[in-house]
């Protein structure tokens, strides 16, 4: 055999392939669960499936509580983060430039402005009830009933008109419906 699967028939015995718990998962959860893993990644690495994490979890405290662990500071940091970018933030940032034909470093502080997303989706996991990604008052799937099959433009000047046609959008005649002209 290649030395590869030479290491996987040594490693058999610690546990490490075909669904075995042994002392290191902990260890092993906790770093997968700190780097952002998903449960369904932790088993793909682990070569158990998601099941198996799940009956590790009841069955092997030490194990759930190093998943716990594990995934705590990670949310943590990626909650900071998405709070940062919602309500924007303030930096530093060393440029070298050109000073007298000598190349000098110095400190800049920058800002960057809130992202709308950001905020967005904080307010929505942080407040459903009044920040939900389906409006209150629609209809099942969020879309409404609403048609405009017709505008009015009366009010509207020579020139605001000549700008409407050459962008495309044509007075239709009352009485024609606005599928036909």
């Amino acid at each position: 055999m290649g030395k590869f699967n030479d290491a996987i028939i040594e490693n058999e015995d610690m546990g490490y392939l075909y669904g075995k718990y042994n002392s290191d998962r902990p260890r092993q959860v906790q770093e997968l669960a700190l780097l952002g893993a998903s449960l369904a990644q932790i088993a793909a690495v682990m070569c158990v499936t998601v099941n198996t994490i799940n009956n590790w979890k009841k069955n092997h405290k030490e194990f759930a509580v190093a998943l716990a662990m594990g995934e705590m500071p990670a949310d943590g940091a990626v909650a900071a983060s998405l709070y940062k970018c919602a309500i924007g933030y303030e930096y530093e940032e060393e440029v070298t430039k050109m000073v007298d034909g000598i190349p000098t470093t110095i400190t800049i502080k920058k800002r960057k402005l809130p992202d709308p997303w950001s905020a967005a989706k904080w307010l929505s996991m942080r407040q459903k009830e009044n920040w939900s990604a389906s409006p209150k008052g629609l209809g099942e799937g969020g879309t409404t009933n609403i048609q405009i099959n017709q505008f009015d433009l009366s009010k509207v000047s020579t020139e605001e008109m000549q700008l409407l046609k050459q962008i495309g959008i044509k007075q239709l005649k009352p009485g024609v419906d606005s599928g036909a002209e």
